[in-house]
């Protein structure tokens, strides 16, 4: 009698069974830490390919100031990374309902615990979140929770 093993990463992915508000039981897998991971480094990657290129082009057409730094400049400076960081991701997640575009490369989708869509309040606490620990902390709290 031989006996099957299975690999480790399927052991450790049980099948998470999901009851929703209109009392249907979801059979749900998780996604994979390597999935999630690829994800957001797609995400996060685009995010700082545009704010880079959205800074380049300000300091290209922004005038020439020889007494220091411009208040102006400043200011478009701070509204690029609050469009960049904040905004962009927000708007993005509330509209395709729990995707961005890493995950909808990867077939990935964000829910409930329930397994309903995200809402406003949801995306917003998700995006804010990640400015404190992808942004400010280059996601050192993620990398060590994977491991």
């Amino acid at each position: 009698m031989a006996q099957q093993t299975t690999a480790s990463s399927e052991r450790m992915m049980e099948e998470v069974r999901i009851v929703t508000g209109e009392a249907v039981l979801l059979d749900a897998a998780p996604a994979s830490a390597a999935a999630r991971m690829l994800s957001g480094l797609i995400d996060y990657g685009l995010t700082t390919i545009g704010l880079i290129l959205s800074i380049i082009t300000l300091l290209a057409v922004r005038p020439v100031s020889t007494s220091g730094p411009d208040p102006l400049v400043m200011i478009a400076f701070s509204l690029l990374m609050l469009g960049w960081i904040v905004l962009f991701p927000l708007t993005v997640e509330v509209a395709s309902r729990g995707s961005s575009i890493g995950r909808w490369v990867m077939g990935l989708r964000v829910v409930r615990d329930d397994g309903g869509t995200v809402r406003l309040r949801h995306c917003l606490v998700r995006t804010l979140l990640a400015v404190v620990e992808i942004w400010g902390t280059w996601a050192v709290p993620a990398l060590c929770a994977s491991i």
